[in-house]
């Protein structure tokens, strides 16, 4: 799968409800990601995104993946408090996933973009744009994780950083 097979795959995502976006967090042992699905009745993509990941409107940025490490002051956690709490209640990243999920319910992909160094929009109907940014030049570093399930069948990409190069491995 190269350039254009990521592109088409992504096509593929029009007309698809935007379901969720999610937050798995790693505790250190494996790297933290964001969950996005889109489906409609007969297909679902689950993409699992590891690099630099925003939400946009048309006049602002809704939610980063450094919320993270912000309270809902906008101040950053310390250390201790971060460790603390059970998943990430405690953080701005939590807030700010309630009100990207309201607002993009039951909201559609329009279109979506992928670009030769591995950046994706994906824009939907409420005006929202999601986007994943490649941030990295570390070998071997997972940017996304895409996975096509319809009833018959699994499909499962991982995009990723070799030799300086974008690279989708099954």
């Amino acid at each position: 799968m190269n350039y254009n097979e990521i592109r088409n795959f992504l096509v593929d995502l029009i007309g698809l409800s935007v379901s969720e976006i999610s937050f798995v967090r790693g505790y250190g042992i494996v790297e933290d990601y964001f969950v996005l699905i889109f489906e409609n009745s007969i297909v679902r993509y689950r993409i699992e995104v590891e690099t630099n990941f925003r939400v946009v409107d048309c006049s602002r940025v809704l939610l980063v993946f450094n919320d993270l490490y912000l309270d809902a002051d906008r101040r950053e956690i310390s250390v201790k408090r971060y460790r603390k709490q059970q998943n990430i209640e405690k953080t701005l990243l939590s807030q700010n996933l309630k009100l990207v999920n309201e607002r993009l319910h039951e909201s559609c992909v329009i279109n979506s973009a992928v670009f030769q160094y591995g950046d994706v929009i994906i824009y939907t109907d409420s005006g929202i744009n999601i986007e994943i940014t490649n941030d990295t030049h570390l070998e071997d570093a997972t940017l996304y994780r895409i996975c096509k399930t319809t009833k018959d069948d699994t499909l499962r990409k991982v995009v990723m950083v070799k030799n300086g190069e974008l690279c989708v491995m099954d």
